[in-house]
């Protein structure tokens, strides 16, 4: 390859935007002591499994509520959560860069 085509190469490389790209993040709660079910920005609020410190996550849901599978399904498992404190861990994967529904997944596992 000749010197003016990497030079080339090189400047056009650099003119491009940098786009960089969250992974999903998992979250886990010892406790969840609150749930706002916000329309566009829902959050869950309690203490960090492990740590002890009080922890709040929020994510995107920006979708039509005929859309919102995901978040859908996790209430139940948020409710089990707060209702029964100290029998299970509540587990959240959420995707921050996501434009219309941030939550992956949520799940509850026993404390052992």
């Amino acid at each position: 390859m000749n010197t003016k085509f990497k030079k080339l190469a090189l400047s056009l490389s650099l003119m491009l935007p940098a786009y960089a790209i969250a992974a999903d993040t998992t979250y886990s709660f010892d406790t969840v002591t609150a749930i706002n079910l916000h329309s566009s920005n829902p959050s869950i609020t309690g203490i960090e499994k492990n740590t002890g410190s009080p922890l709040t996550v929020s994510f995107k849901d920006q979708t039509n509520v005929s859309y919102r599978y995901v978040v859908n399904r996790c209430v139940p498992v948020f409710l089990t959560a707060m209702e029964k404190p100290g029998k299970y861990f509540l587990n959240l994967v959420v995707d921050p860069s996501a434009s219309s529904v941030g939550l992956k997944s949520c799940q509850l596992e026993i404390k052992s």
